[in-house]
């Protein structure tokens, strides 16, 4: 619908940038109270509101105090994700946000709190949707939803008590792990983007925010799937995309894609990766015709990304994890 509006309108970008934000709404779960899905969709639009307009704001001028900006903010934001799993869970939604906004070219006047808000427009359009179609199926399927809920519950310590033990726990180098890995990966794809001059260099950073994990355990399988499922997306997404398409084509495909793609996710993790990535590719050239140059940049910007997080996310520090 908003790709739809856009064309009707005659900017289509805008939808597709407002469609963008709608991605990262899921379905509401069956085992989640309502209250906690509206809190969730809440998160969601307000950091992506930040995140986006953040990032959009270095994008166009990537310079050396920019990379500087984009490895401390995002570092600073993983630190704080260990006040508790509220945090976790936002601040890397913050950076997956920031650096998807740093990949949206802008034209030179537009102010990129507008993308940001345009981005947030379409996460409560989704999320519109689909609390709709929950309370709808809840009303005349006449069934309710379980209270409980283990898997992403914060401690029952109130926020001041959990912020004083978080305060403790930094004298602890585990409470710093991930926010070094993060923060050395990214100044390494930052490097890497600086030197190179190209603007599409930042799908290295993208890759890495996207695979690597606070727990070191699970991290290399997930780098792996990623890896496979980016490089068959990229070769589907630019036989799709190096032909130009009507916009009619357009909002077909974004279609199937988001329609299947909360279902994969939870069942295929390399599959998933695979129709993501010509999403991607569709609403960040904004519907675009794009070269046979980008689909190898972005084949090696996913390699890059990936080679980076196992070796220097995962890989030097095996011995520190097993230590701990």
């Amino acid at each position: 619908m908003p790709i739809i509006f856009g064309a009707l309108i005659g900017h289509v970008e805008i939808g597709l940038i407002v469609a963008l934000g709608g991605l990262f709404i899921n379905p509401p779960n069956d085992n989640e109270p309502l209250k906690v899905e509206v809190l969730n969709y809440v998160q969601v639009i307000f950091t992506g509101f930040i995140a986006i307009s953040l990032g959009a704001s270095i994008g166009n001028n990537h310079s050396l105090l920019a990379s500087i900006f984009l490895v401390f903010i995002n570092g600073f934001v993983s630190l704080v994700g260990g006040i508790n799993r509220t945090l976790a869970v936002n601040s890397v939604r913050f950076t997956i946000f920031f650096i998807i906004g740093t990949g949206i070219s802008l034209p030179t006047q537009v102010n990129p709190f507008i993308i940001g808000l345009l981005f947030s427009l379409g996460s409560i359009w989704a999320a519109f949707i689909s609390l709709f179609f929950s309370i709808s199926y809840l009303f005349f399927m006449k069934q309710k939803k379980s209270s409980q809920s283990l898997s992403n519950n914060d401690s029952n310590a109130d926020f001041p008590t959990q912020f004083r033990y978080w305060l403790f726990r930094l004298k602890k180098f585990q409470t710093w792990f991930y926010t070094i890995r993060l923060v050395l990966c990214l100044s390494i794809a930052q490097v890497i983007q600086l030197l190179s001059e190209n603007p599409h260099a930042y799908w290295i950073s993208l890759t890495i925010v996207l695979v690597l994990q606070r727990n070191t355990s699970s991290g290399p399988s997930r780098i792996y799937q990623r890896a496979v499922g980016t490089f068959f997306g990229v070769l589907i997404g630019g036989i799709v995309l190096i032909f130009p398409l009507s916009i009619l084509w357009i909002i077909v495909i974004v279609a199937l894609i988001g329609g299947v793609r909360s279902y994969l996710k939870v069942r295929n993790y390399a599959v998933y990766s695979m129709v993501m990535t010509p999403l991607l590719f569709i609403l960040l050239s904004r519907g675009k015709q794009i070269s046979f140059d980008l689909i190898i940049d972005r084949l090696m910007y996913t390699f890059v990304g990936c080679t980076i997080t196992l070796v220097f996310g995962y890989y030097i520090w095996t011995g520190v994890e097993k230590q701990k």
